[in-house]
């Protein structure tokens, strides 16, 4: 853990240079036990440890140490945390939206043109809780069911992808420049590949105001790249 080649003989602190560690075994030596803490390490590299100090009755006069490197489920616990607020907002917007033009509407029902407009507004609102949910659906199976690998022409699915999204782009003034290498074959999840390139092209036509989008997906030393 702390690529310290000769560790033996020498102090705590000189091997992992951390007070708090040096600490948790003297506190744990002097009777005061079992003791343990989550601690952020910043040698050899940043990590979260979870530490445990504690003595045995039959050998007293030694303290035993475990250091567990957390760092990578810190990471996806914080990962989730944000993708959990990300979608609350996400939600909320759309249905803000639909609450206060369901307000308004239920206030003035006698407007005929009030009310067409509000109510496609609310449409494509609800149209897009529906994109929000089936986007939760893709990733909660994705995480749940066994992922099955098969031949795929990656290539196919981004033209069929780009194909779906060229009446977006055109309704949005853009022009979808689509440059694929024929017959790009690969071992994968074709609903997983589906996904990947629906998400990455639909959100580079969601965030270009004007101009164009391009797509392109080639081969560069026998990998695929998009």
């Amino acid at each position: 853990l702390f690529n310290f080649e000769y560790p033996s003989g020498r102090s705590i602190i000189a091997v992992t240079l951390s007070y708090d560690i040096e600490r948790l075994i003297v506190d744990a030596g002097s009777g005061v036990q079992p003791q343990r803490a989550e601690l952020h390490l910043s040698y050899p590299e940043d990590r979260v440890v979870l530490v445990q100090a504690w003595t045995d009755d039959d050998m007293p006069e030694r303290v035993f140490l475990s250091v567990f490197d957390v760092t990578d489920l810190k990471r996806l616990e914080r990962v989730r945390q944000d993708f959990v607020a990300n979608v609350s907002h996400e939600l909320r917007t759309p249905m803000t939206t639909i609450r206060a033009m369901s307000e308004t509407l239920q206030e003035n029902d006698d407007d005929s043109a009030l009310r067409d407009r509000y109510l496609s507004k609310i449409i494509e609102e609800v149209d897009r809780l529906t994109h929000i949910s089936n986007d939760l659906l893709v990733l909660s199976t994705a995480e749940t069911k066994p992922l099955v690998k098969e031949k795929v022409n990656f290539s196919a699915i981004v033209e069929s992808v780009a194909q779906q999204l060229a009446s977006k782009a055109k309704s949005k003034g853009l022009e979808l420049i689509v440059s694929v290498a024929p017959s790009i074959e690969l071992r994968a999840n074709p609903d997983q590949l589906t996904q990947v390139a629906m998400n990455l092209i639909d959100n580079a036509v969601n965030y270009t105001s004007e101009g164009h989008v391009a797509v392109s997906l080639n081969t560069s030393e026998g990998s695929s790249i998009l």
